[in-house]
């Protein structure tokens, strides 16, 4: 009974999709028609949802952006004129 105990976090790891329990993490695949539109605050919140991603970045030219993997992030590339000309989930 205590070796199952001890067991158990490793058997329940193995039900995580990604290590953010509960989530799946999010795919860009379902946002692909969007590129090329206006980065605006509604089309944001569209993409964020349609794509299942916990939270959106905005990477606008020059910007800096850490490298940190969030599986469950959209990040959405602008070009100059504001347009979206990207989206990567990570």
């Amino acid at each position: 009974m205590r070796r199952l105990l001890l067991l158990a976090p490793l058997l329940l790891g193995g039900c995580l999709t990604n290590g953010y329990p509960g989530r799946a993490t999010c795919d860009a695949k379902y946002v692909a028609k969007y590129l090329g539109q206006d980065g605006t605050e509604r089309l944001g919140k569209r993409v964020q949802r349609r794509s299942r991603a916990d939270r959106i970045r905005w990477v606008r030219p020059g910007t800096v952006v850490t490298m940190d993997y969030i599986p469950t992030r959209l990040n959405i590339e602008l070009d100059e004129a504001g347009k979206v000309k990207n989206f990567k989930c990570g």
